[in-house]
């Protein structure tokens, strides 16, 4: 591992355990703390157990989109986790390979997406404010759709893409780590 590579991993960690302690208390804490776990346990496995899946990401994927659901699960919600958890376990268990984690990686960074998009989209339809929080957290999830697909089919550079797509990330999780969600310097009153 190159040191460049380390300090990036380091310091990407280090923003993604920050933002969690600074939501505290707030909607998103739970996913945020989720999302960080999940990417903990991956890194432990594959660098002490030398493990090459993706389970943990595909685990704490599912968990991250009942996370921003609330107490609020409907039955087409339980339906969509039990069917992801299914694919899930059928894609570890036959060693379909990376391909097909990705695509289901995909498909809850998919689901957080329009989970973050209507909220976004709620929140400016009644209090007629541009959230800059949940508008981070759109591009952020924009960002993990494009970063997996890409690998999977390679339209541009998949390593180029994904790195710049992760410092763009990361420069998303400092924003969270200097504002609360419900911090006023990121509503923008629209008339």
């Amino acid at each position: 591992m190159s040191v460049f590579f380390s300090i990036y991993l380091i310091l990407g960690y280090t923003i993604w355990i920050i933002v969690p302690v600074r939501q505290f208390g707030q909607k998103y804490f739970l996913f945020f703390l989720i999302l960080i776990v999940g990417d903990i346990i991956t890194l432990i496995s594959r660098l002490a157990f030398h493990s090459r899946s993706n389970i943990f990401y595909l685990i704490f994927g599912i968990l991250c989109f009942l996370s921003v659901r609330g107490r609020k699960i409907s039955g087409a919600i339980k339906i969509i986790a039990i069917l992801l958890s299914a694919a899930t376990f059928l894609i570890e268990y036959n060693g379909l390979g990376y391909k097909y984690e990705f695509i289901i990686i995909s498909l809850c960074n998919l689901l957080l997406f329009f989970s973050f998009l209507k909220h976004f989209i709620i929140n400016f339809s009644i209090e007629r404010k541009f959230n800059i929080f949940l508008a981070s957290l759109v591009f952020y999830e924009i960002l993990s759709v494009t970063k997996f697909l890409n690998i999977i089919t390679t339209l541009i550079d998949a390593s180029v893409y994904f790195d710049t797509a992760t410092v763009i990330q990361m420069f998303i999780g400092i924003l969270l780590c200097i504002f609360k969600e419900d911090s006023s310097l990121l509503q923008i009153k629209m008339k």
